[in-house]
């Protein structure tokens, strides 16, 4: 690699990437959009939308040249967290996106690495999950790192109720690297946002628009949102931040685009599509207790010769000033005969600025184990591929004195915290 003085985007997807995650839109008359950014605006009437963070400041990292691959991302990482070399991390940004990787990540690949380390040192760091498609493992890194946000792409769908009621359908796009990650079956991605004919910046146009499909369209969507979330939220770390996300995103994607279309386990899509309204309004979050960078609790691929437990730990902190009662259950989206989950029955009551731990049991009776496909692989048996079966699921966690109805058959209903266990 040479230094390059020219600052400019060769081919055109870091600008379309900057643009979705903090671009101010541009108008029909080919100007900046100066707002408001509210939902009172028409933004539909705009030539390039503006991007899920506005008004955040933007540092553009050049690590890749006109083609190829780049060995620089380590190097750009830790430009973030130091962007002065003084040894003093105060002046870090506060999120990194990374629309980049390699498939079939490994753990100990540097980017993964320095993700991990950078987000230690509060940092949010957003990854693509990859553009390897439904196949498992091939998950890439760095978004494979434990503290990084991996992220899914998506496309929406429309379905027409009874009445002309329009409804949203969320779906996994066919190119979307799958779960879990390679080398300890961990599960990932964490979330999922829209990636599919994305209309943001073209390079070296002036005004110009181009439409793009990738997670490397997705990941920049999280990473506005996470941006918009540090600002809400500025006392909260980066490990509560990615439990903010994750807890509060819509679960129910799809494998096709009707309302009673087969579920993706989180393996695929994560804890869902990302859901900022939802992220605004809670003030409550759920996360591994081990190992909170993770969120999730995943339970790798042990050998079950006869039976198998294993038990982990979830946390709930009540970043709130009043107690707050939670009924827990675990929704099953792949279900695998002789696999039992078991949650607490008894509601778990969590006092304002405190923390309380439960457990979630995993047993395995080896003869009960069946090979059973995810449903959303399409028609039994599988030809044409491997798999690996999987029990995945998500938590629930429903605040006492609500009527919310913990369903996710159908409805567009939501839980207020959500937090996403797997096995395989």
């Amino acid at each position: 690699p040479q230094p390059d003085p020219d600052p400019f985007d060769c081919y055109g997807h870091g600008t379309h990437v900057a643009g979705t995650a903090a671009g101010y839109g541009v108008t029909n008359d080919s100007a900046p959009f100066a707002g408001p950014y509210s939902a009172a605006t028409n933004l539909g009437s705009l030539r390039i939308g503006p991007g899920v963070a506005p008004l955040a400041q933007l540092f553009a990292l050049k690590v890749f040249g006109c083609t190829g691959s780049s060995d620089l991302v380590p190097q750009a990482i830790e430009w973030a967290v130091d962007p002065d070399s003084d040894g003093d991390f105060a002046d870090r940004v506060d999120v990194i996106n990374l629309s980049l990787g390699s498939p079939y990540g490994e753990l100990n690949d540097p980017t993964s690495v320095a993700a991990n380390n950078a987000a230690a040192l509060g940092v949010i760091v957003v990854a693509s999950a990859g553009n390897s498609g439904d196949d498992f493992f091939n998950l890439g890194s760095p978004s494979n790192a434990d503290r990084a946000i991996s992220v899914a792409a998506i496309q929406h769908g429309q379905v027409t109720l009874a009445g002309g009621q329009v409804q949203r359908v969320e779906t996994v796009a066919g190119f979307s690297s799958r779960g879990p990650r390679a080398g300890d079956a961990g599960l990932k991605p964490d979330l999922a946002a829209p990636g599919v004919g994305i209309v943001s910046a073209s390079s070296s146009t002036g005004s110009g628009a181009r439409t793009l499909s990738g997670t490397s369209m997705a990941a920049p969507h999280v990473a506005g949102a996470m941006a918009l979330l540090r600002e809400l939220r500025p006392g909260w770390s980066v490990e509560e931040l990615k439990a903010l996300a994750m807890n509060t995103a819509y679960p129910l994607v799809r494998a096709g685009t009707s309302l009673t279309a087969t579920l993706y386990a989180p393996g695929r899509a994560g804890a869902g599509r990302i859901d900022l309204p939802m992220a605004v309004k809670s003030d409550s979050i759920a996360y591994n207790a081990q190992l909170p960078g993770r969120v999730s609790l995943p339970f790798g691929a042990p050998d079950v010769l006869d039976s198998y437990a294993a038990v982990q730990n979830a946390r709930i902190a009540n970043k709130g000033t009043t107690t707050r009662t939670f009924g827990i259950s675990y929704f099953a989206v792949t279900d695998l005969a002789g696999v039992t989950v078991t949650v607490p029955i008894t509601p778990m009551v969590v006092p304002a600025a405190a923390l309380v731990d439960f457990p979630i049991f995993v047993d395995v009776n080896a003869s009960e184990l069946r090979r059973q496909p995810d449903p959303a692989l399409g028609s039994y048996p599988v030809f044409g591929r491997h798999w690996i079966d999987e029990e995945s699921g998500h938590v629930l966690l429903w605040p006492a004195g609500t009527n919310w109805q913990a369903t996710l058959t159908g409805s567009n209903v939501v839980p207020a915290v959500t937090t996403a266990a797997g096995g395989s």
